[in-house]
């Protein structure tokens, strides 16, 4: 007999039209060639640190082309801006509405007049196959509607947590101790706006946490309002995996990083974490993050990430290679990404690495920063409280290529720790800023001290 959990948790009888409507935009959609238009729910989460700061989005299953029509409510629209730029999304303005033409899956954020204090993001999924039960055996299904989870809903092994189209989860999930065999997937939200930030150090409060997590899913859903890190997953089984899909996260406070798979255990700091062997996947995700969008190799031996869109608030680094790890690194591929906002100082490429391994054979690839980034590229090997080590380690074997910043940068930098600990064998091909072919270290204003060897500019 299949074991299937049906949950119907609506506090005292709440509807789903019971969740606000953003008082920002309404959005219909339609099959091109279609004249009927089709409401959609437009969600709205506001930034508890600057009122005036918010975010309207709406999500939609796109199986052919469609038209989308937005109507900005209370705003006459003079101008549409919709990023990523690459996409090549088509636009224009009829009689106050924003008409869209999309044709595949992506994820968008749509400025009206050059307003990005208030977005609308547009998130067209790719067709959902829905979990059966001869497929799923053990399944927890969260119907449409408001679900009182609670800080940490208990996550168990070898389970999936359904959450369908509509569903509204208040709260956080935590897998506590070893949790392997899980898959979290679907349409719906899960909201952890309640939670108050504090430091990493004092305690982690996020949209989904796994202390020890093993084989892990999480695919289609959107996370918003985490007190600090969004998804902060740790393994300690070797030869794990990790894989995010078509994920949607928005993170307002301080240290919201956005996707984190550390080899510091934040709960109960500073015990080393992650296993050895471990693989992360990352794609078609949009991630909003006030810290590291994404940690890519900080105890983590191979990872992958591709066809994401980043929205970068500035107070960590669009990609982030590394802030320790004693695990060595054996590859990391980025391609295909995007990054519409890069706020602040700190790199859109960084590595703060204080670990004893090695980080080698990384490559990023077809890569376009919007705007202007005042570090683009951040490299260092340097003594620093998040790491436990005693060791030290070393960066090498970088390549990066066909990296098209719109706007200006103001300094980069390399730096090895010393004769030992050293970075070596950068590569930059096909690196453009403002227009221009970056040919040596000048041209981007690269400061590199005496621990850096073998820099090479390709054409």
């Amino acid at each position: 007999m299949f074991n299937i959990f049906a949950l119907n948790l609506f506090a005292d009888g709440v509807k789903p039209g019971m969740i606000p409507h953003s008082n920002r935009y309404n959005v219909e959609i339609r099959q091109k060639g279609q004249q009927k238009w089709k409401a959609l729910f437009v969600y709205q989460g506001i930034n508890p640190n600057q009122k005036a700061q918010d975010v309207s989005w709406a999500s939609f299953e796109l199986s052919n082309a469609m038209e989308v029509r937005i109507n900005p409510l209370n705003v006459k629209t003079d101008s549409i801006k919709v990023r990523p730029g690459a996409f090549g999304v088509k636009c224009s303005i009829i009689d106050n509405y924003a008409i869209l033409q999309i044709d595949r899956p992506l994820q968008i954020s749509v400025e009206i007049n050059g307003n990005k204090a208030n977005p609308l993001l547009l998130f067209a999924n790719p067709s959902e196959v829905k979990p059966f039960p001869k497929e799923f055996p053990k399944t927890v299904f969260f119907k449409p509607g408001i679900h009182q989870i609670g800080e940490c809903y208990p996550l168990k092994s070898n389970t999936t947590y359904y959450l369908e189209e509509g569903s509204y989860l208040k709260g956080s999930m935590y897998g506590k101790g070893t949790v392997e065999n899980v898959t979290i997937k679907g349409r719906g939200i899960i909201d952890s706006g309640y939670q108050l930030w504090q430091h990493p150090t004092n305690g982690l409060l996020s949209n989904i946490i796994f202390e020890d997590g093993r084989n892990i899913d999480i695919e289609g859903i959107t996370c918003i309002g985490a007190g600090n890190f969004q998804l902060k997953i740790q393994s300690k089984g070797d030869s794990t995996s990790i894989r995010i899909n078509n994920v949607k996260l928005i993170g307002w406070n301080n240290n919201t990083d956005g996707i984190h798979v550390s080899d510091m255990d934040w709960k109960d700091h500073p015990i080393v974490g992650n296993a050895k062997g471990i693989s992360l996947k990352v794609e078609n995700c949009f991630i909003r993050a006030n810290d590291d969008a994404i940690l890519l190799c900080d105890g983590v031996a191979r990872s992958e990430m591709k066809n994401c869109v980043i929205w970068d608030d500035g107070g960590g680094a669009s990609f982030c290679l590394s802030w320790g790890g004693h695990n060595k690194v054996d590859s990391c591929l980025v391609s295909h990404c995007y990054v519409i906002h890069k706020e602040g100082k700190n790199p859109v490429f960084r590595a703060n690495h204080a670990g004893e391994a090695v980080l080698q054979n990384i490559r990023f690839e077809d890569i376009t920063i919007e705007g202007d980034a005042y570090t683009l590229f951040g490299l260092r090997i340097f003594n620093h409280r998040y790491d436990p080590d005693p060791g030290m380690g070393s960066i090498r074997n970088i390549t990066f290529k066909n990296i098209f910043l719109e706007g200006t940068t103001t300094q980069n930098f390399i730096e090895g720790f010393d004769a030992q600990h050293q970075i070596s064998n950068i590569t930059f091909d096909n690196i453009r800023i403002n227009g221009r072919l970056v040919r040596n270290q000048e041209d981007m204003n690269l400061k590199m001290n005496s621990f850096v060897k073998d820099i090479q500019f390709g054409k």
